[in-house]
């Protein structure tokens, strides 16, 4: 809220300055505004890979990247009053304070850290602390996926050759269009040379 404090000042002989009860005296004031209030969370976190927005490299949360470049992006706070963004991680909410104006971050993920989650709190000139801002994670995968070959026929009479085999990725799963692969990871692959 807003607040003025008056000060009044009496000497030995009877003298003071400063009665706010008449107006005509010369008043020493000051006047304040106490703001408690927390400013609104950050709005629109989002995760690309690479050290840019473009939005075919965006990352769904809890998504999987090979790539340990990222950029964390946010909404700018809509309030006037925002002095600052802490940008943080799972052991650290205040890791790394970024200017008003800014509303990202680069970062660089170390494969076999993750999964890695980030943050964001927006605070006010007063020091107020919004809530975090939803938190996102993201998990890096270089490994590539495992393929293995069961069997190869070959149908002497058509001349097609049929090639059994498997595939799969510990970590991030297999994509569902790798070329004849099912959600087990079996491949078949036939044709005629």
């Amino acid at each position: 809220g807003d607040y003025t404090i008056y000060f009044e000042a009496r000497d030995k002989a009877g003298n003071k300055v400063g009665s706010r009860s008449n107006p005509g005296d010369s008043v020493a004031k000051v006047e304040i505004k106490i703001d408690n209030t927390s400013p609104l969370p950050p709005t629109g976190l989002a995760i690309f890979q690479g050290h840019n927005t473009d939005s075919e490299n965006l990352l769904p949360e809890d998504g999987y990247t090979n790539d340990t470049a990222i950029r964390i992006d946010w909404d700018p706070n809509s309030e006037g009053d925002i002095d600052y963004y802490w940008f943080g991680t799972k052991s650290n909410p205040y890791h790394k304070k970024l200017a008003a104006n800014k509303t990202h971050y680069d970062g660089n993920m170390t494969p076999g850290n993750g999964p890695y989650y980030y943050s964001v709190i927006a605070v006010d000139k007063a020091g107020n602390e919004s809530t975090k801002a939803l938190t996102y994670s993201i998990n890096i995968d270089q490994d590539d996926p495992l393929v293995s070959i069961v069997s190869v026929s070959e149908n002497p009479i058509s001349g097609e050759v049929t090639i059994d085999g498997t595939a799969s990725d510990a970590i991030s799963g297999l994509r569902h269009d790798n070329a004849g692969s099912d959600d087990a990871g079996r491949i078949r692959l036939s044709f005629r040379p």
